[in-house]
């Protein structure tokens, strides 16, 4: 806040793709660490698909025998692979914004951050941009809220909250608290610990001689079902390593969910604090005027942009100018030659008025804006699949490399099925273990992070539950994972009709609580506006 700004990056746009909205005191580096994750995560996953793509081919043009089994040298192959995946994909993720090429588009979106788009080092230009604040929203696409315990105190974030969703909808709000990217980056570190410690597993398995498919049962498909369950053998010790932090990482992630969501269920503007005491009446006057207990039904009005000139003439007060601003907020009638400094007065109506819309504007926050919360990040035990894969791709990539190298390149020594095939088994395996499997171990270990901590006090117990229930939910998660992957050979290899019924069980247990944490979220949401546009139609 106090760093001065040496260059100024700052352009003329005709709108703003995303109003950035902060509080000042909330850390710097959570704010960062959240931007990059709303700019950088698509082109961090498209720079690490296209590496993993051209990574593909060398698999089967590194000259293995299919015969030999997989030894320290495939495993330092898959190991340098894999790390340097990584390090372009945390690159991309956290510098990304700084490309301007990708998939979706060349160009980065349009950012409003008052930091950087109201001169900080003139007084009267800096009190002329403060007052053209609800122009700047209302101009804007996109509203980023990055919430802190401290953001709903802060009365000038709450007027940018007001003034977006008045003009705009909630719709359009997307909400980013700023303890999901720091846990985010932290559960990515400790998945990629994870895969170091796969990887020294991997390495001592086959110190003293080259890897096979292990003799288990005389049946080749019971066989190849119980070597996939010795991958638990494998998987678990990182899992074990990582476990503490990432319930102690949860634990906080529930609990701030569930403070974030007490502060909207509590709100009051009237005990949000200002820097300045002069402001609060006609920030307060603003909203007041803005809100009705119609907005608590619905919120969104129509608003039509018009252009602001640049002035740099205005030294007047924000109490003196900002009645004006209350009509820009409300039809865009600011013409080009008014100027900040120029606004037209209006007398302030004073008040049984002004409290009602206060009081409105509380119970929308309360009500319909805390809903929309809920419904794009649900409550304290949700997570997105989203984020869940976006936490896990240090891990999945691995899982993905690890396969092709070993079941792929080795294909003879484990019993695969040769030519295409086994590319084809491989993908698909990496496919269920990946995109339906990893997700679903954060939103379990969630859901019984937050039952043993609203349970048991805290201290000891609370801990030691939350590390043995931790491991046990991890072991039958992976379990079930691995075992669908060895009914899935057996079913390849065998054409078994009785491997079909087991993988397509197994399978069903897994969709089963894919769905459960990922799409029961949803279903209640769709189910909602169905019953809302059935009470509007009768």
């Amino acid at each position: 806040q106090e760093t001065p700004v040496d260059e100024d990056v700052s352009f003329a746009v005709s709108e703003v793709d995303i109003f950035v909205s902060h509080s000042w005191s909330s850390d710097s580096w959570a704010k960062y660490f959240a931007l990059c994750r709303e700019l950088n995560l698509h082109k961090a996953l498209e720079a690490l698909s296209v590496l993993l793509v051209l990574a593909f081919p060398l698999f089967p043009l590194r000259g293995i025998d299919p015969k030999t089994g997989f030894d320290a040298e495939t495993t330092l192959f898959v190991a340098l692979c894999w790390l340097s995946a990584i390090f372009v994909y945390i690159a991309v993720l956290f510098f990304g914004h700084h490309l301007h090429i990708g998939f979706c588009g060349p160009r980065n979106p349009t950012l409003w951050v008052d930091r950087l788009c109201i001169d900080q080092s003139d007084a009267a230009q800096k009190a002329t941009g403060i007052r053209a604040l609800p122009f700047f929203v209302t101009q804007s696409s996109e509203f980023l809220m990055l919430y802190d315990g401290s953001y709903l105190d802060r009365l000038w974030c709450v007027v940018e909250l007001a003034t977006f969703v008045k003009s705009s909808s909630c719709e359009h709000v997307c909400f980013v608290p700023l303890w999901l990217p720091r846990w985010l980056v932290t559960t990515m570190w400790l998945d990629i610990l994870q895969g170091c410690i796969c990887i020294a597993a991997l390495l001592a398995s086959c110190a003293s001689s080259p890897q096979k498919l292990s003799p288990l049962a005389s049946d080749r498909a019971l066989n190849h079902f119980l070597n996939n369950l010795l991958l638990v053998v494998v998987l678990l010790p990182g899992y074990i390593v990582v476990l503490g932090p990432s319930m102690w990482a949860l634990g906080r992630k529930a609990q701030g969910h569930e403070e974030m969501l007490r502060q909207f269920a509590a709100f009051d503007i009237r005990n949000c604090s200002c820097s300045d005491e002069s402001d609060r009446q006609p920030l307060e006057a603003l909203i007041a005027e803005l809100f009705t207990e119609d907005d608590v039904s619905s919120a969104s009005i129509e608003v039509v942009g018009s252009a602001v000139s640049d002035s740099s003439e205005s030294t007047t007060s924000l109490s003196e100018d900002w009645h004006g601003y209350r009509s820009l907020v409300r039809c865009g009638s600011l013409s080009a030659d008014e100027g900040p400094g120029r606004l037209s007065q209006e007398p302030r109506k004073e008040g049984s008025g002004g409290n009602c819309g206060l009081e409105a504007f509380n119970a929308y926050v309360r009500g319909p804006l805390r809903q929309a919360l809920m419904d794009k990040l649900g409550d304290e035990t949700s997570l997105s699949f989203r984020t869940c894969f976006a936490a896990f791709v240090p891990g999945s990539s691995f899982f993905l490399l690890n396969t092709l190298a070993v079941d792929g390149a080795h294909s003879a020594a484990f019993d695969f099925p040769q030519g295409s095939e086994k590319w084809i088994l491989c993908l698909v395996e990496a496919a269920i273990m990946n995109l339906m499997v990893t997700p679903v171990l954060l939103p379990n270990l969630l859901y019984l992070t937050h039952s043993v901590y609203g349970s048991v006090r805290p201290g000891f117990l609370q801990s030691l539950l939350t590390l043995v229930g931790g491991f046990v939910v991890s072991t039958l998660v992976i379990f079930l994972g691995v075992a669908a992957l060895g009914a899935l050979e057996a079913v390849v290899l065998t054409r078994s009709l009785r491997w079909l019924v087991v993988f397509l069980f197994l399978m069903g247990l897994i969709l089963a609580n894919f769905c459960f944490h990922f799409w029961h979220a949803d279903m209640i949401r769709i189910l909602r506006r169905c019953k809302s546009l059935l009470g509007l139609q009768a």
